[in-house]
């Protein structure tokens, strides 16, 4: 994934929404954005956008990046900079973002960053560029999108990159194979079957899209032990979330030694 080295500005983030923006570079603005914040102290963050029809998507897509580096987010809607700003002061929140295009044309956009009642500008937003550049993230957050990665290849190749490029700690939140129902179909007890026999049914009933591996694959507390034999990770736990007295949820916790 290329990001253009542009967009990042002497006193904002600017460029392009089509050209510049897409969903995922938004997602690794907020995550670099998250990321720095962290490493000075911050822990919460207020976030607002003005009125351009594109900033509803962004300020989607950056919440969900600054949410993954374990920093809160109080998402104020459609205000004013000025407004944004003065949120730490009345908030006391460790940061703010307000998404802007300020003075130019409809289709640009950007980000306007501040950190303990101060702009972001100059060095530190070259900081946030070569955090992203170098996915040097200290904590990666995954909610329920490890079983819709395909194949058990594919989910082990996503839980070995997020631990190369996270520092501290990773969070994998995916539902639990053998709770009585599974969530996606809404149907009780057929993924209980050998995969390939649950897949042969939910195609003759019509559910087509779960029937396919790469749309969903569902993991157990064993497949996941067993990801961290084989990637050599000891130092994980897993905890067990509970829904009506059985378990429904497993998260991996990973720590970096």
């Amino acid at each position: 994934m290329t990001i253009n080295p542009y967009i990042f500005r002497e006193y904002d983030i600017r460029g392009k929404v089509a050209e510049d923006f897409p969903p995922e570079i938004v997602t690794l603005l907020g995550k670099g954005f998250g990321t720095y914040l962290r490493r000075n102290g911050g822990r919460e963050i207020a976030l607002s956008g003005d009125v351009r029809l594109s900033t509803p998507d962004l300020m989607e897509q950056f919440k969900n990046g600054i949410l993954s580096t374990g920093i809160d987010v109080i998402k104020l809607g459609l205000l004013p900079t000025p407004v944004n700003y003065y949120s730490m002061f009345k908030l006391g929140v460790g940061g703010a973002v307000q998404i802007t295009g300020s003075h130019n044309p409809p289709e640009f956009n950007g980000f306007k960053l501040s950190m303990f009642n101060k702009p972001v500008f100059g060095d530190a937003i070259q900081e946030i560029r070569r955090i992203i550049e170098k996915n040097s993230f200290d904590i990666v957050y995954s909610s329920a999108t490890i079983e819709h990665l395909g194949s058990f290849k594919n989910q082990l190749e996503f839980v070995k990159e997020s631990f190369r490029i996270c520092k501290k700690e990773i969070f994998i939140t995916t539902p639990n194979r053998f709770y009585p129902i599974d969530f996606h179909t809404k149907l009780p007890f057929l993924h209980w079957l050998p995969k390939n026999i649950h897949r042969k049914i939910l195609k003759l009933i019509g559910l087509k899209f779960y029937s396919r591996e790469e749309n969903l694959n569902l993991l157990s507390k064993n497949d996941l032990i067993n990801m961290m034999k084989i990637l050599q990770i000891k130092k994980f736990r897993i905890l067990q979330h509970k829904f009506i007295f059985l378990i429904s949820n497993l998260i991996i916790v990973i720590e970096k030694e």
